[in-house]
């Protein structure tokens, strides 16, 4: 622990991915597409209004905002002056590279400003910052090299017992981080809020400040730091995103009517809205219920009327929210004797069946890709889908292809 000292403030923020861009963007209206395009900026200009807005003595950045090398002049333009902002307010900037942001380095012709020290590449070095000329922190760091593997036990305390903040960019194990004499493990590379170690050693993802998809979901930020003069640590976390993801699912009973799923749904969306403040929502559905519901739903288009309510509900509200898809989930499988029958739908669930068991790279789901795409796209499409977007295609197979085997079995 450290020295008593001053009380002091910072900011900790990561992974800014300037040069990426949230999903969805063929599935929104325009309005809501600009929203989107822009969002990973809004994201990161929120992070420097809140060191502003906090008043803090200095940011640290864990790495991976840009990558120089791949975006256009506007992110790197837009970064300097973000930084300018902070050096108006004589706040500096303590920035560590992680795996993208320094692949060959920041371009020499666009200078950062004086405020912002920019730890050299697999190196660790180390800075005191200085608050009326005590010193209060100090900070160590190095920028990623992918050559260099560098080891916790690389960073050491301070000699003097000044509170120490090490900037780490990577997947560290928090094990790895106890025993070395840090106050503060800044941690970049995680792209959720996460605390490996709260006791006397703090490790800390600040996470990113905008989530890109489904799979990031809820608030992003960045996270404020005070240590009181005992070197005593607390964390808050303000939201910076300009887009959130939502999954929800909706349990719907055997009498679930249509206009109580109407309210089932209003009600999930109110609560939603209400939680996000000024910020944007995409949210997928999934009702979620017994076969006979469930193919019920089906028969009756409810999901796709549903969606449509919804959309016309929620999507021109402020903020925002658009729902991007409803799916239909059984909770209890198909009837087991659907699979028994010597009948099309059960050859089809048999089928099925079998391939839920085969690896998912051996099953072939090409076809159900668009056709007048090329054909090397499409099976390249189709080799790198994710676990849980495979499933959730083959589920929406199982599901429609019963459904239309069912009718058929009606009528005939």
């Amino acid at each position: 622990m450290a020295a008593e000292s001053s009380s002091f403030s910072f900011l900790h923020a990561a992974d800014f991915h300037l040069d990426a861009i949230p999903a969805c963007l063929a599935l929104v209206p325009d309005k809501l597409r600009d929203t989107i395009v822009d969002a990973t900026y809004d994201a990161a200009e929120r992070v420097i209004d809140t060191a502003l807005a906090q008043r803090v003595d200095f940011v640290v950045l864990s790495g991976d905002l840009l990558c120089p090398t791949r975006v256009g002049p506007r992110s790197v333009a837009f970064l300097v002056e973000q930084f300018e902002r902070l050096r108006r307010a004589d706040i500096a900037v303590y920035w560590a590279a992680g795996t993208t942001d320094d692949s060959l380095g920041w371009p020499d012709e666009i200078p950062l400003p004086p405020n912002v020290y920019r730890f050299r590449r697999g190196r660790i070095e180390e800075q005191v910052h200085s608050i009326d000329n005590e010193p209060v922190a100090r900070i160590v760091g190095a920028g990623r090299d992918p050559n260099r593997r560098l080891r916790t036990s690389d960073y050491e305390p301070d000699s003097e017992d000044l509170f120490t903040i090490a900037i780490v960019h990577g997947r560290v194990k928090p094990t790895a981080l106890i025993g070395h004499g840090i106050d503060y493990w800044a941690l970049g590379g995680r792209h959720d809020r996460h605390t490996l170690l709260d006791d006397q050693t703090l490790a800390h993802y600040s996470g990113r400040p905008q989530g890109l998809d489904f799979s990031e979901p809820g608030p992003h930020g960045c996270t404020i730091v005070r240590v009181d003069r005992t070197g005593n640590v607390q964390l808050s976390s303000p939201a910076t995103d300009r887009i959130r993801w939502h999954e929800v699912t909706v349990p719907i009973g055997t009498a679930t009517t249509t206009d109580a799923l109407e309210g089932l749904l209003f009600d999930e969306a109110a609560t939603i809205i209400d939680r996000a403040d000024e910020t944007d929502l995409l949210v997928r559905w999934t009702l979620i219920g017994r076969a006979d519901r469930i193919l019920h739903l089906y028969q009756d288009q409810t999901d796709a009327k549903m969606l449509d309510w919804l959309r016309e509900n929620f999507a021109a509200n402020k903020p925002s929210l658009w729902s991007e898809s409803i799916e239909l989930l059984i909770e209890d499988d198909l009837p087991d004797s659907w699979y028994e029958q010597e009948t099309i739908r059960g050859d089809y669930l048999r089928a099925v069946r079998k391939s839920k068991g085969k690896k998912a790279a051996s099953v072939d789901l090409t076809q159900f890709l668009p056709v007048d795409a090329d054909q090397d796209t499409v099976k390249l499409l189709a080799r790198k889908m994710s676990a849980a977007a495979r499933d959730r295609l083959v589920r929406d197979i199982t599901l429609r292809g019963a459904n239309l085997l069912t009718a058929e079995e009606q009528l005939s």
